[in-house]
C-alpha cells in the first residue's frame, strides 16, 4: 500500500489545489471493511485512503471533470460537474445510505460515491472487473424506471447486465 501511498499524496495537492477542505475528523478502516464484508465489494486501496481523510466532502467552489465517455450530461467537450463525496458522518450522504438506496437500481459491481448535485451518481467499481474505474450513473435512463413506465420491451435482463445510463469516466 506504500505506493498507494505515494500517489494518494500526489492527489492530495490537486485535492487542495481545487478547493477540497481537508476533514477534522478522520474515519476508521473498521468501517470500510464492514462495508466491504457486508456487501461483498472490496474498495481500491487509494479510494479507502480517500475516504478515511475526504469522505462526506463538499467543494467550495463548482467542479467539472472530463470524462471518457459522453453522457446526456456532459457537454460537448466531455465536462460535466462533481458536487460532493459520500462519507461515514450520519445522514443522507452516508456512503452505506447510498448503496442502500441504490442497491437494486445499479449492477452489483459499482458502488455509489458521489453525486452531481441533479440527481446523478458517481460510481466506482468494486467487483467483478471493474475494480477502480469511476462511472457516471445518469437516473434518467435507469433500468427499473424504463419497466415500470413500459417504455422498452428488456426481457430477462438483469440490473447487472444493464449498462444503459452508466458512462466511463475514467479507467
Amino acid at each position: 500500500m506504500n505506493n498507494k501511498r505515494e500517489e494518494f499524496e500526489i492527489l492530495e495537492e490537486h485535492l487542495f489545489n481545487i478547493g477540497l477542505p481537508s476533514r477534522d475528523v478522520c474515519y476508521s478502516e473498521d468501517e470500510i471493511k464492514r462495508i466491504e464484508e457486508k456487501y461483498k465489494i472490496l474498495f481500491p486501496e487509494i479510494y479507502k485512503l480517500f475516504m478515511l481523510k475526504y469522505g462526506d466532502s463538499k467543494f467550495e467552489q463548482d467542479i467539472i471533470y472530463k470524462s471518457l465517455e459522453l453522457s446526456p450530461c456532459t457537454n460537448k467537450n466531455n465536462f460535466n460537474d462533481i458536487d460532493s463525496f459520500f462519507g461515514f458522518d450520519s445522514g443522507f450522504d452516508n456512503v452505506e445510505n447510498k448503496i442502500k438506496q441504490y442497491y437494486e437500481r445499479i449492477p452489483s459491481s459499482i458502488v455509489p460515491i458521489a453525486d452531481d448535485g441533479k440527481g446523478n451518481l458517481i460510481c466506482i467499481g468494486v467487483k467483478d472487473g471493474y475494480n477502480e474505474k469511476i462511472y457516471f450513473w445518469y437516473h434518467e435512463n435507469e433500468l427499473n424506471a424504463n419497466v415500470m413506465l413500459n417504455e422498452k420491451k428488456y426481457g430477462k435482463v438483469s440490473l447487472d447486465d444493464y449498462w444503459d445510463n452508466i458512462y466511463l469516466i475514467s479507467d
